[in-house]
């Protein structure tokens, strides 16, 4: 909680998001002071070094210096992956130390969606005009046009769009039906060819709407003593919700093809999200993000002070442009018969994630707190690399996802379902229209008069977090005392190690084969 004199406490806690297929490892952890940067900054300082927080791309612990009262973030430099951005951090910490909202980016149809085409986007946490909410939107965008089959594909995981109309052919096939060719239109054709069927009579009707978003597998640990916490990996899956009492209004019943289909997508992202990641590398930014989000929020949690006043108050934050619209995607796709009948299907798309995310406390790494204060060249320093070769860094390595959680947790293909959350949103409407031909009877109700608009999200508490988001939930059980003193040794060799006062970054001495997780 923040004082009136900016001062903070530091909670010895972290998080990450594991995502996408990672490079080759560095060979230098770096240790980074948020004092010496607050410091440089506040002078006007434009060093690559302060603003890329020493060229960190993992993030993996931080150290709280009681002498300085300064915090040292741990985390490794990793070729092929986006550097960490000080603007970023600020955006993160003010989130979480001042507006205490969680930040997130969602895409959603409005009641307005219908008619002007346009879907709002929305921001919290402070996002709205920062390089972080852009990004977040970036990677919001990305996901939603994969599912609608707007971007380049990877083996093994079709877009939502296809599934869906391979279930069409399925029901069609069902029926008896003979499927004679499926095309999937423009918008502007798909408006022709639908009013071309306007008064045709329906023989069925049918819809669904669900929401899929990354979750953890399981809750990840986190381990901490006297100053120091360490972040442990965090394993992904992709979850399904089914919002049949939204897809059904007026009486339309849903889809059990159709949810099928979203199942099939869900696994098949989740098993193949590495590969996603690679082929659309704007997503690996998502995964700093995340750790800078973590960072703060552990710094949020009490403990020991240290000063942020100027971060969180009056460093100037570099302005970028961030839509309050985003452009609404449907897709038509129409199922030609060989007796004359056509199936409309009907895709719209808007996106939601959400991450819940819990912290456990399952060991004690504080000898990283004394190697990261001790290797410090000086007091000024304000990055320095980190002799942490040969230990085990769940967060620095090459994090993707493992199916080895226990079959309640998670299932084959790595997705659970559930029935509360926020998501990835699609609503997929499916009308079966007759031959052309005298109407079975008068009654308008059987007749195709266009797709009904795909409804906006329902409301959600304020607390709730939708887009590009994370929640996270502590108890008092995080928190266990260690006794191990070989830690405080380490943590000592940190510290010392700074070259001077004033350094923002120096290597950090790690002994060679020392594992973190030794206690597992």
């Amino acid at each position: 909680t923040r004082t009136m004199s900016g001062r903070i406490g530091i909670g010895l806690l972290g998080a990450t998001l594991a995502i996408g297929s990672l490079p080759a490892l560095a060979d230098d952890f770096v240790a980074f002071s948020l004092r010496e940067a607050q410091n440089r900054a506040r002078l006007g300082s434009h060093t690559k070094e302060l603003y890329t927080l020493g060229g960190i791309t993992r993030l993996v612990g931080a150290v709280y210096d009681v002498a300085s009262e300064d915090i040292v973030l741990v985390g490794r430099a990793m070729d092929g992956l986006p550097e960490s951005r000080l603007d970023d951090l600020v955006v993160a910490l003010r989130s979480r130390l001042v507006l205490d909202e969680w930040p997130a980016v969602s895409i959603d149809p409005t009641d307005r969606t219908s008619s002007n085409r346009k879907q709002a986007v929305t921001f919290s946490g402070g996002l709205d005009g920062t390089s972080f909410g852009r990004d977040f939107l970036h990677c919001d965008v990305v996901l939603k046009s994969y599912s609608l089959g707007l971007l380049g594909t990877v083996p093994h995981v079709k877009t939502y769009r296809d599934l869906a109309s391979e279930s069409v052919s399925r029901s069609i096939e069902a029926r008896g039906g003979d499927l004679l060719r499926f095309s999937w239109l423009s918008s502007q054709d798909a408006a022709e060819a639908c009013e071309k069927l306007r008064d045709r009579p329906v023989t069925g009707e049918d819809a669904c709407q669900i929401q899929f978003w990354f979750y953890c597998r399981e809750p990840y640990h986190v381990k901490c003593r006297n100053g120091v916490f360490w972040i442990d990996a965090l394993d992904l899956t992709v979850r399904l919700r089914v919002l049949d009492r939204r897809a059904t209004e007026g009486g339309r019943p849903e889809s059990p093809e159709l949810v099928r289909a979203g199942k099939a997508f869900a696994e098949q992202f989740a098993e193949n999200l590495s590969e996603v990641t690679a082929a659309h590398p704007g997503l690996k930014r998502l995964k700093v993000l995340f750790d800078l989000i973590a960072l703060s929020d552990g710094i949020r949690r009490a403990g020991s002070c240290a000063d942020l006043s100027y971060f969180l108050d009056q460093y100037r934050i570099t302005t970028t442009t961030t839509p309050e619209e985003h452009e609404q995607v449907d897709l038509i796709g129409i199922a030609e018969e060989c007796n004359g009948s056509r199936q409309l299907l009907r895709i719209s798309g808007g996106i939601r994630f959400e991450t819940q995310l819990k912290w456990l406390n399952d060991g004690d790494v504080a000898t990283l707190r004394a190697i990261v204060l001790e290797t410090r060249p000086a007091p000024s320093d304000l990055s320095w690399k980190l002799p942490l070769d040969g230990w085990h860094m769940p967060n620095a390595g090459d994090l993707k996802l493992e199916d080895d959680h226990p079959p309640d947790l998670a299932t084959k293909g790595g997705t659970s379902e559930t029935t509360s959350g926020e998501g990835f949103t699609v609503t997929v409407q499916s009308v079966v229209l007759a031959p052309e031909g005298p109407a079975l009877d008068d009654d308008v109700r059987k007749r195709f008069v266009g797709f009904f608009p795909p409804p906006p999200p329902p409301p959600q508490p304020v607390t709730c977090p939708g887009g590009v988001s994370m929640r996270m939930i502590v108890s008092g059980d995080s928190f266990v005392p260690s006794s191990d003193p070989g830690l405080d040794e380490s943590r000592k060799k940190i510290l010392t190690s700074r070259p001077s006062a004033d350094a923002l970054s120096w290597p950090a001495p790690m002994d060679e084969g020392k594992k973190c997780d030794e206690e597992d």
